[in-house]
């Protein structure tokens, strides 16, 4: 496990203050007058000169001060104000900005990575999204650890940049407070993104930092229209569909390092795997290698979202590239440097995936229409569901919570769809309103695959009758051969094909782990080469079907365990794949120490 969202410093300072003193501080007085105090009463401790950057602040109420006094020395180092305003600062604020704070520990494990990429001892370092500075700070440690240097040649060097006018004035006095009030970072309140001052340097030795992540698809994140179409302007090759901010920040800083410099970012994992930014991969990939890939193994973050650090260095003959995983695990070394295409891989083998490789043969989407749903399929469908008795014109709605591997749990418990609770859902499709959507969903009542999303390994039930249709995101595998169905169901919920997707993509889903299904990927599945395997897999998976439809789960258990060996000989793989495989299944409730 990482280190808590919130610095042990912050909860030994509340627990120093009284009871609510956090809302009581809020209700009387701003958060940027209370960090302001916060750091002369820090600078006066340490017998230092008040920090200039909040120079021009009022006092806050004496109520406050006085209880400002009963933070200690050993409270007061440089990290007290960044750890501080992150609590002070709103959750809605930190949401809406993208701005997730660096716990000390991250910032330094992702530091010392990126330092050893470094030909040099740094002399210009720069975060062009600094919040608090924990980043910044923990450069500096670790340069005057390396180098010697007197702080103040150190800071000189040091160049920070927000949006935040407060989080850059706490990053301006953390680093004064650091340096002994003897020096101040050159500092520039705007989004670097687009409003850098022309005189700052474009090769910057050392990139480090946490830029905001303001994923795309939701709207307290998601750009305005001016500045999605400034930002589409300067960043063309890369500003492409629904790439969050994050990975802007990540060709900002391929801009803007040295030849011979090194870049560490904390990234949201779907930068890895995510289509739209394969642009920005590709771009990092052709001046700098992969070197390093940082796999938070616990929730060091409050954001709603699973992180990576990243380290990319000049280029190399031979580029290798290493990963790793949490604080104290040997790193993964010697592997190769992924393609822009995805940098999925690397975090797959941080989760520990097997490594194989499958056939170049016929593919899923030789055999099969693989096709899913859009918003329109979702959101134009809501007043024709119901519950009810399907029937041929009113077919199940199949969400992803009523598929598991081989067996629907379609009117066993309830499921939500468009937020409302259905015990049986059914769509009646002539009352759809919408023509195209209409038809999509009758073309959809044929015998199939249909495919969960978001799930531990591929979860797939046939439709044999053609009387389910799948909500989004369900994935519909339609054969062009409709006795090809169980054929079909055998291939996708192999061992080898979860371990595929994974590979390929890796970090997009809800969680690292979550298998998360894209059409165009399901079409690439590679199909077995062994036919005479595959035909008794189809058996085995039929045999699992069946068996839910009985009630027999020892019979289930022992078809899966069956279609597992049995896919495996069809691919041409090891067992250990299955073996890992079946660890990460739901057995029913009973089962789950069943051995593989």
């Amino acid at each position: 496990m990482g280190p808590a969202v919130v610095d042990p410093a912050v909860v030994s300072i509340i627990d120093a203050l009284p009871n609510n003193w956090i809302s009581h501080a809020r209700a009387i007085c701003s958060p940027r007058t209370l960090v302001a105090n916060l750091a002369r009463h820090v600078a006066s401790v340490h017998s230092l000169a008040p920090p200039e950057a909040f120079a021009h602040d009022p006092a806050c109420p004496l109520e406050l001060a006085a209880h400002l006094e009963l933070v200690g020395e050993p409270q007061c180092t440089p990290d007290l104000l960044g750890v501080v305003w992150e609590v002070l600062l709103a959750p809605d604020e930190k949401r809406a900005q993208g701005a997730h704070f660096t716990p000390r520990p991250v910032a330094e494990r992702l530091v010392e990575l990126t330092l050893a990429e470094c030909a040099d001892i740094p002399r210009t370092v720069w975060d062009p999204s600094c919040g608090g500075g924990a980043f910044l700070l923990a450069a500096v440690r670790a340069i005057e650890a390396r180098s010697r240097a007197p702080r103040r040649a150190i800071v000189e060097g040091v160049f920070a940049s927000d949006i935040d006018e407060t989080a850059l004035a706490v990053c301006d006095a953390t680093l004064e407070l650091w340096s002994g009030s003897s020096t101040r970072p050159t500092v520039h309140c705007g989004d670097a993104l687009l409003d850098l001052p022309a005189t700052w340097p474009s090769n910057v030795d050392l990139i480090v930092g946490n830029p905001p992540f303001l994923g795309q698809l939701t709207s307290d994140t998601a750009r305005g229209t001016e500045r999605r179409a400034t930002l589409t302007r300067e960043y063309a090759s890369v500003a492409t569909g629904y790439v969050d901010d994050a990975g802007l920040f990540l060709e900002l800083a391929v801009r803007r390092a040295a030849d011979e410099g090194a870049i560490g970012l904390i990234l949201p994992e779907s930068i890895l795997g995510a289509r739209d930014a394969e642009a920005t991969r590709r771009s990092a990939q052709q001046s700098f290698d992969l070197r390093t890939l940082w796999v938070d193994e616990g929730q060091s973050f409050a954001a709603a979202v699973d992180v990576v650090g990243v380290v990319l260095a000049a280029g190399t003959s031979h580029p290798r590239s290493q990963v790793v995983r949490g604080w104290s695990t040997p790193p993964i070394e010697d592997i190769p440097e992924p393609a822009s295409q995805s940098w999925a891989p690397l975090l797959a083998d941080a989760l520990g995936v097997p490594r194989f490789v499958l056939g170049s043969g016929p593919t899923v989407g030789d055999w099969a229409e693989v096709t899913a749903g859009f918003r329109q399929h979702f959101y134009g469908i809501a007043q024709a569901v119901s519950n009810g008795e399907p029937s041929i014109d009113s077919p199940q709605l199949m969400t992803s919570g009523t598929i598991d591997p081989l067996q629907s749990t379609w009117g066993v418990s309830a499921v939500r769809f468009a937020g409302s609770r259905w015990n049986n859902p059914v769509l009646d499709i002539a009352a759809i309103e919408d023509a195209a959507v209409r038809a999509w969903f009758g073309d959809r009542c044929v015998p199939k695959v249909l495919l969960a999303s978001q799930t531990r390994v591929v979860e797939a039930v046939v439709d044999d009758t053609g009387q389910m249709v799948p909500s989004v995101p369900v994935v519909s595998v339609e054969p062009h051969e409709p006795t090809a169905v169980w054929h079909l169901a055998a291939a996708l919920s192999s061992p080898a094909v979860t371990a595929w997707i994974l590979r390929e993509a890796a970090g997009t889903g809800l969680s690292h782990d979550a298998v998360r299904l894209r059409a165009k990927t399901l079409a690439r599945v590679p199909l077995p080469s062994d036919q005479t395997a595959w035909d008794l897999g189809a058996l085995h998976a039929e045999a699992a079907q069946t068996a839910v439809l009985a009630g027999d789960d020892r019979a289930y258990i022992d078809a899966l365990r069956d279609l597992a060996m049995t896919m495996g000989v069809a691919y041409g793989i090891d067992e250990a794949v299955g073996a890992w495989w079946w660890e990460r299944l739901r057995l029913p409730e009973g089962f789950q120490d069943t051995p593989y």
